[in-house]
């Protein structure tokens, strides 16, 4: 971890420069906040009362939002995909990606793309969406009818599925404000949310 407050792994506080392991789950209190650093050169931001796994396999990077929110930055090339539910977010095309997950409740979220483009996949109907740059789309979880994810892992929401509503511009905008007025995030905290690039 580059960067915590508040934060927690196998019931130890997180600190500056602490390894995070592959299928470790990073908790976040109400009013902290983790940065965390993954081979290869992606970025991950931790918010405010968020619950969040990492892993790997041989073939990539993982991360799995179970509540809260996430952001991170990956560059092309780099094999990393963050999870919700059954849903698969990876950057797509020639630049850096940064995405930002926000879940809201129990049966709601939010994906969007804050820099580049992301491509979003869900396993139980096969459907895909690309968001450009400023797009974000609003998600239902629901349980999966068929009892499984699709992924083959048990996932920090359960058994649910990720239904994708239609795509939205300007979105990312409105999370920052909704993850500011919600948490007192400070203006410096508001403008990070906004613009991941700024990790430490």
């Amino acid at each position: 971890a580059a960067a915590s407050h508040s934060a927690t792994v196998r019931g130890t506080a997180l600190l500056p420069g602490s390894t995070v392991f592959s299928g470790d789950t990073v908790e976040v209190g109400t009013d902290g906040s983790a940065s965390i650093a993954v081979t290869g050169g992606t970025q991950i931001r931790v918010g405010p009362g968020s619950q969040v796994r990492l892993s790997r396999d041989q073939e990539k990077a993982l991360l799995e939002i179970g509540r809260g929110s996430a952001s991170f930055r990956v560059m092309p090339d780099v094999p990393f995909e963050a999870r919700l539910a059954d849903a698969t977010i990876r950057g797509k095309g020639t630049g850096p990606a940064v995405g930002v997950v926000l879940v809201r409740d129990t049966t709601k979220a939010v994906i969007a793309a804050e820099k580049g483009e992301l491509l979003v996949s869900t396993a139980h109907d096969a459907k895909s969406v690309t968001l450009k740059e400023g797009e974000g789309v609003e998600v239902s979880l629901a349980p999966d009818p068929q009892g499984n994810t699709g992924t083959g892992a048990k996932t920090l929401t359960g058994k649910q599925i990720a239904i994708l509503s239609a795509v939205s511009i300007g979105i990312v905008a409105a999370i920052a404000i909704g993850l500011g007025t919600r948490n007192k995030l400070t203006d410096k905290e508001k403008g990070d949310a906004v613009s991941p690039f700024r990790f430490p």
